[in-house]
């Protein structure tokens, strides 16, 4: 999946499955999620023994690719 601009920074990319990590630049819970959902995201992809992760997509936003193993 993959969306158009504004995207992440690279630092961003780097932490964005971090437990609690919010790339919103005031860290508002106001403004946000709780900074939990791909956290989960990641933990269910690593139950299933596949993977998750965040790239720039050539849309100007963000593209995150999930790979599950073969059955």
């Amino acid at each position: 999946m993959e969306d158009s601009a504004p995207g992440l920074t690279d630092a961003d990319l780097t932490h964005v499955f971090e437990r609690l990590y919010r790339c919103e630049e005031s860290r508002s819970r106001d403004l946000g999620g709780s900074g939990l959902g791909l956290s989960i995201c990641q933990q269910i992809m690593l139950a299933h023994e596949g993977r998750i992760y965040a790239e720039h997509s050539l849309l100007g936003g963000v593209k995150f690719v999930v790979v599950l193993p073969p059955e």
